[in-house]
């Protein structure tokens, strides 16, 4: 009896250390993480994991690679470092929020979608500031090559971010071809740029195929760039710039942040708009339905230009059926100048279908690990001293 009473002793203790550890596995099959390390070394161990988050985390490591499902289960991560370095392959990221103490210099989550990566969003939070950064820059992801695909469902930026480099709220400046399906996704971050172009949701660099639905940006979108070899282009409440083949349908949209553009270029094909400016493809295509703008369209540059709804000036056209402005003027056909009252009802109706994540305010982690590593100190020796003890009253 003494004997299996030493036992069952033994396993709870061991049982509470692995807890404390974060070392399990859900019913499911995924691996059930409360440390970040712990999340590292199931990747590294299997780069297609699913991982499920029982704890809020410290991301203080960049992991490498990625090709599988993160569930963050409702839990925030405090990021140091970049979460993902590359991610590749067939990749949910869902169910969590980012946190920081404070400001860092590269995008919170992924740096890069790469090759052939089916990328899906959902119910994910950015509270991360950027700053100083010298990256392409996005909330979410910063850029991608190759042919990607992402999905993004009930997602919200609310980091400010800057760089010296492109950079949007949501994606960054996407490379080669990427199909898109955002809805319900918000930023409301301001975006500074010092270099080319900016967006509150993504800049492009290839081509961009897909729809955008309550997609809203609450944001301030500024691109300054007058020191010698920063000749910026381009800044706009949704759609930086898109200069590979853009066929890209905007519905129930919105912007209410203002967008200013200060720049050494003096070519009217460089501006400020609220949805989308600039293709380089004769093809491309903005297709805008009940969209809705209430930000002010400023570039300070000579020659330049500014446009209420769409400036594909270079190239290609916008479409709109249904849209409405504030402020400025437009020449897109489809687009009526209403008046902020108008504009607050018709955006109230919008919002009133979006399903946004709502998650408690966490403050962010200092990553000390010390009471975790004291109690597994502990939990050793109780165990220890349990058998010892027993032992004696077996011997007696």
């Amino acid at each position: 009896m003494k004997k299996t009473l030493s036992v069952i002793l033994s396993l709870v203790m061991i049982m509470s250390m692995i807890a404390m550890l974060g070392i399990g596995a859900s019913a499911a099959g995924a691996v059930e993480c409360n440390t970040w390390a712990k999340v590292k070394a199931a990747i590294e161990a299997d780069a297609t994991a699913s991982i499920k988050l029982t704890a809020n985390v410290v991301a203080n490591e960049t992991i490498a690679s990625f090709a599988g499902t993160f569930d963050g289960n409702g839990k925030a991560v405090t990021v140091e470092k970049t979460m993902f370095a590359e991610i590749t392959g067939t990749v949910t990221l869902k169910n969590f929020q980012t946190v920081a103490a404070a400001a860092i210099a590269e995008s919170p989550i992924v740096h890069l979608a790469k090759g052939d990566a089916t990328v899906t969003f959902q119910n994910v939070v950015n509270n991360v500031d950027v700053a100083d950064s010298t990256k392409q820059v996005g909330g979410f992801i910063a850029t991608s090559s190759g042919t990607v695909s992402i999905t993004m469902t009930s997602c919200v930026n609310n980091g400010d971010l800057q760089s010296v480099n492109q950079v949007s709220g949501i994606l960054g400046n996407l490379g080669t071809k990427t199909t898109i399906n955002f809805t319900d996704v918000v930023n409301n971050g301001n975006i500074t740029g010092n270099k080319n172009y900016a967006g509150g949701i993504y800049c492009a660099d290839g081509a961009v195929e897909g729809m955008m639905t309550r997609v809203i940006n609450n944001g301030d979108v500024v691109v300054e760039s007058k020191a010698e070899g920063q000749k910026g282009s381009n800044a706009a409440g949704l759609i930086g710039t898109s200069k590979g083949k853009a066929l890209v349908t905007l519905t129930d949209c919105v912007n209410t942040g203002d967008v200013t553009l200060i720049t050494s270029n003096t070519s009217a094909h460089y501006g400020a708009s609220a949805f989308a400016i600039r293709t380089d493809n004769a093809e491309s295509v903005f297709t805008l339905s009940n969209c809705i703008s209430t930000g002010t369209m400023t570039s300070a540059s000579e020659g330049t230009s500014t446009d209420a709804i769409a400036l594909p000036k270079k190239s290609g056209s916008a479409v709109a059926t249904n849209c409405s402005y504030v402020n400025g003027e437009t020449t897109v056909q489809g687009a009526t100048k209403v008046d902020a009252a108008a504009a607050a009802t018709a955006i109230a109706a919008i919002e009133a279908q979006m399903t946004l994540p709502t998650y408690e305010n966490v403050a962010p982690d200092t990553g000390d690990n010390s009471l975790a590593a004291l109690f597994v100190v502990v939990a050793v020796a109780a165990v220890a001293c349990t058998t010892v003890v027993l032992r004696k009253r077996e011997q007696n």
